[in-house]
C-alpha cells in the first residue's frame, strides 16, 4: 500500500458499544458535512439508507433537526462517531428493507417509508417520537398503506391512526395551523 493509498484508509476501533472513525485524512476538514457527511456514512455501512428521524426531518415531517444520522441497515446495529458527529444503524428484517432511492449520491427512504420505519422501531421500544407533532403533508396515503402491509400489525394500526392528520396540520412549537 502506498502513502496516497494509507491516506485514504480508515482506523476503526471499538471502544464502549461505540465505533468510533477516525481518519488520516480528508475527513477532518470543513467542508466535510452536511450531505457530503451522510453519503460518507451511508457508504461505510453498506447498504444503507437514511431514515427515521434524519430523514423525517429531512423531509419536514418532525420539526426538529436530530443530531444523530440515523440510516436502516439489514446488517447488525451500531454506532459510529463520524466527524464529532454520531451515526446510527438501526437494523431492520431484509423484508423491510425496501421503499428507498437514491438521491444525490445518497440513499435515502421514501417519506412514507421513513414514517414506517419509525413507527415500526417505536413499537419495538427502540424509538421515541411524539407523533401528535408530524406533520403529514404532502404524503401520499395510498403509498404509506401499501408500504404498511410488509410490517406487522402493530406498524400497520398506528399507520391507520395517523390518517386523520393527512394534510390537515402542522404541529409548531407555539400553536397550531390548520387547513382545510
Amino acid at each position: 500500500m502506498n502513502g496516497q493509498e494509507v491516506g485514504r484508509t480508515m482506523v476503526t476501533r471499538e471502544i464502549s458499544d461505540i465505533e468510533f472513525i477516525q481518519t488520516l485524512r480528508g475527513f477532518n476538514k470543513p467542508e466535510f458535512q452536511g450531505l457530503e457527511l451522510e453519503r460518507t456514512a451511508n457508504e461505510l455501512y453498506y447498504p444503507s439508507y437514511l431514515s427515521f428521524e434524519s430523514a423525517l426531518s429531512r423531509y419536514g415531517i418532525l420539526s426538529q433537526i436530530p443530531y444523530t444520522l440515523t440510516f436502516a441497515t439489514n446488517r447488525r446495529s451500531k454506532k459510529i462517531l463520524l466527524r464529532d458527529r454520531e451515526v446510527e444503524y438501526r437494523q431492520l428484517k431484509k423484508e423491510y428493507f425496501f421503499g428507498y432511492k437514491l438521491e444525490k449520491g445518497l440513499y435515502i427512504a421514501e417519506p412514507e417509508k421513513a414514517v414506517l420505519d419509525q413507527l415500526y422501531m417505536i413499537s419495538k421500544g427502540k424509538a421515541l417520537s411524539d407523533i401528535s407533532e408530524w406533520s403529514l403533508i404532502g404524503l401520499k396515503k395510498g403509498k404509506l398503506f401499501q408500504y404498511s402491509k410488509y410490517f406487522p400489525k402493530t406498524v400497520q394500526i398506528s399507520a391507520k391512526k395517523l390518517t386523520p392528520t393527512f394534510g390537515k396540520h402542522i404541529a409548531t412549537i407555539d400553536s397550531e395551523v390548520h387547513f382545510n
